[in-house]
């Protein structure tokens, strides 16, 4: 199967909701910050198993160009502190 790649740098954030659970924010795509939006998008487990599950995730349903799916290299995971009450 023929795919094309790319390096770009990827920066997921997530937020902890409670004890392993955490929300999707926002992340950044070479640079510029994209919103999650209205989507309601939750990774589980502990803090290492929701950011590789983010960062899975980010290639289960890959774009395509010219029919080929591209699969991105270079994506983190970071869990940003808020205050929980």
């Amino acid at each position: 199967m023929q795919i094309f790649t790319s390096d770009v740098e990827i920066q997921l954030v997530l937020k902890k909701i409670r004890k392993e659970c955490y929300q999707a924010q926002y992340s950044y795509f070479d640079g510029y910050e994209l919103w999650v939006g209205d989507q309601s998008i939750f990774f589980e487990g502990s803090e290492n198993e929701a950011k590789n599950k983010a960062i899975s995730s980010w290639n289960e349903n890959p774009e395509l160009f010219m029919g080929y799916p591209i699969i991105y290299t270079n994506v983190s995971c970071y869990i940003e502190s808020f205050n929980l009450e």
